[in-house]
């Protein structure tokens, strides 16, 4: 049967003898949090009118077409089976169309490469920032998403009380938690026992604090542009509009979202349901019939004594103005508030028409509706997926919808179900053996992120850093081979008025006034909800007293820690590094039945070992013929 290729689900002319090769690869190590997928090699098609409609006359120079700018559902068909189902990305255009495939892991990444965290829909965590919540959530589990740890932020050093206000309290969110999302977000579904089983993985956590912004959504719903109906004020009468004459000058059209309203006369009060912070804008066009030597008219806002405010005087004249104040008050609680007053003395003035308008602010406060998603750190979703492979160790695998994640350990774990190629090797060629990576070095260094303003930590020397030993003299000496996207969280001695300090977690934000005055880095560290130390319970103020408390730490996740707990078979593999690339009869069977989490066992002429499949470099897909397989030597 002729080979097939469709994209966008459109068959394509192929050339005469065309021939598609695929690299196959999960993680070839040769950086360490590297992740590998499935990439096609050069794809060329001949500018047919078939093709030319299929990739939306992208040859034409003025062409509008988005195709060249976008990925193309593509997939291709031998012998009826599909193979390399993925993507089909358009390089260039001169003599024929040159495209190539990715597919695996490469979509997986593709789909996540552009995005950060804070664009991850985590909506269903946000919840109003308060005592009540604190609580509830303060012994959460990762698949809550959320916890309220504690975290000595600066405020409790010199402290005595254990009992704290809930507002000292900031949220954290579970890697485990994000990771999944990350995941479904991107259309797969995660089938993996380290993602499902991994104690210290699923404690692990980043502390937020407070440095979310209400969400453009939350902003529109607190929006209000009203319409201020035409009156008069009558010329001679001293009047100040402060007491409620049932005249209906504001118009709220149900469009108040932010509170509950009354209207009385030219007086308007405003109540927010939640503590917010606002500008209000005031834009009157009025017209002056007559006005008296000592008259005027003063409009203002009159907002927990922060005003803004125009006066129209007698020399001011008369006609028709416009005019507009606004003012922005921070923070306001939900009390009623004054909003307008107008005085007038010795003039006759038609309101013509007006608008009244406010543009909440989205800086949230304690007792307001969090956005769980805008305190995220500023990290894009591959650099986070990263950080979890350098740190345990992990490969990755796609299987349609389906993304596998294990440990390389598993490898030692599945030694029984090794995949024997011994039969398919292509004996008149000898491997070609090679005995380093040239991006290692013989000491190999994984480090965390360091914190100027956090003394504390300065102090410490490489707090969590680790070191991968290969003992290769023909090595550069030493070299950075990862640096991960956030710091380490220290603990300390908080409450030091008190009879015995309690032993804390502590990130500098605050001052011993209670003022923000730190911008510290992105904290990793792990939650025990179950920490019973007596003397480092910290209680909340309405809360009933606690046996327990969220305490937090991280020194299981220093990275010798990691590398000596989750990374030990790939640290021996890199320790005693031993590469080999040779050429195999791969069939198509070979390649539909890869999987990366299975030890390939291969003897060549007597010796025999078991092996990493590193990479299958370029298998082609209509011929048999030797293709070479890059194999990595396992130490088990």
């Amino acid at each position: 049967m002729p080979s097939k290729l469709y994209i966008n689900d459109k068959r394509v002319d192929l050339p005469e003898g065309f021939a598609l090769t695929g690299r196959y690869s999960a993680n070839s190590l040769g950086k360490f949090d590297q992740i590998n997928g499935i990439s096609s090699g050069d794809i060329k098609l001949p500018p047919t009118a078939n093709n030319t409609n299929i990739l939306d006359n992208a040859n034409s120079i003025n062409s509008t077409s988005t195709t060249p700018y976008t990925t193309l559902s593509s997939y291709y068909e031998k012998d009826g089976e599909r193979h390399m189902e993925g993507n089909a990305h358009l390089k260039s255009v001169a003599e024929n169309y040159r495209l190539y495939i990715t597919s695996g892991n490469s979509n997986f990444l593709n789909d996540i490469r552009d995005k950060k965290l804070s664009d991850l829909d985590l909506s269903s965590l946000d919840h109003v920032w308060n005592d009540a919540n604190v609580i509830f959530k303060r012994f959460n589990e990762w698949a809550f998403g959320i916890i309220y740890p504690d975290i000595n932020y600066g405020q409790w050093d010199s402290e005595s009380n254990k009992t704290r206000s809930g507002e000292e309290f900031h949220p954290a969110i579970y890697l485990k938690y994000i990771f999944q999302q990350i995941c479904t977000e991107a259309g797969y579904t995660i089938v993996s026992n380290w993602h499902d089983n991994h104690v210290l993985y699923s404690k692990s956590i980043f502390p937020l604090w407070g440095k979310q912004s209400h969400s453009s959504f939350w902003v529109s719903q607190k929006s209000f542009s009203v319409q201020i109906d035409p009156y008069n004020i009558p010329v001679g009468i001293p009047i100040t509009y402060d007491a409620g004459v049932a005249v209906e000058n504001f118009d709220n059209d149900n469009q108040f979202t932010t509170g509950a309203w009354s209207v009385g006369g030219e007086l308007a009060y405003f109540i927010p349901n939640e503590v917010s912070s606002h500008k209000f804008i005031l834009t009157i066009t009025y017209t002056v019939n007559t006005i008296n030597p000592a008259g005027y008219m003063i409009v203002y806002f009159k907002l927990r004594g922060e005003q803004g405010y125009f006066r129209h005087e007698y020399t001011d004249g008369t006609g028709t103005f416009t005019r507009s104040i606004e003012t922005n008050v921070s923070e306001m609680d939900t009390t009623t508030k004054q909003l307008i007053l107008v005085e007038a003395f010795s003039i006759d003035v038609d309101i013509d028409s007006g608008t009244f308008a406010n543009v909440p602010q989205d800086e949230v406060f304690y007792g307001a509706e969090t956005n769980i998603a805008s305190a995220l750190p500023d990290i894009t979703q591959i650099d986070f997926v990263k950080l979890l492979a350098a740190q345990y160790g992990l490969i990755f695998q796609t299987d349609g919808t389906y993304l596998k994640v294990e440990q390389f350990d598993i490898l030692k774990k599945n030694k029984g179900s090794a995949k024997d190629w011994t039969s398919i090797v292509d004996a008149t060629n000898r491997p070609k053996i090679s005995f380093n990576y040239s991006n290692y070095a013989q000491s190999n260094l994984l480090k965390y992120e360091e914190d100027d303003d956090d003394e504390l930590m300065k102090k410490i020397v490489d707090y969590g850093q680790g070191e991968i030993t290969i003992s290769n003299t023909n090595l550069r000496p030493e070299k950075e081979i990862y640096k991960a996207p956030c710091a380490p969280v220290n603990r300390k001695a908080a409450f030091s008025g008190a009879t015995v300090p309690a032993q804390c977690a502590y990130i500098p934000l605050y001052d011993t006034s209670g003022e923000k005055e730190f911008d510290p880095e992105t904290r990793i560290c792990w939650v025990d909800i179950n920490h019973d130390n007596e003397y480092d319970i910290i209680h909340i103020l309405t809360q009933s007293a606690q046996t327990k408390t969220p305490a937090v730490f991280f020194e299981d996740l220093g990275f010798n820690d990691l590398l000596t707990s989750d990374n030990e078979l790939l640290v021996s593999m890199l320790g005693e590094f031993k590469q080999i690339v040779q050429g195999f009869r791969l069939r198509m069977k070979h390649i539909r039945e890869l999987d990366f989490f299975l030890p390939i066992w291969v003897e060549i002429k007597g010796e025999g070992a078991y092996y990493y499949l590193s990479e299958i470099m370029e298998f082609d897909f209509s011929k048999v013929e030797s293709t070479d397989v890059k194999l990595i030597r396992l130490p088990i």
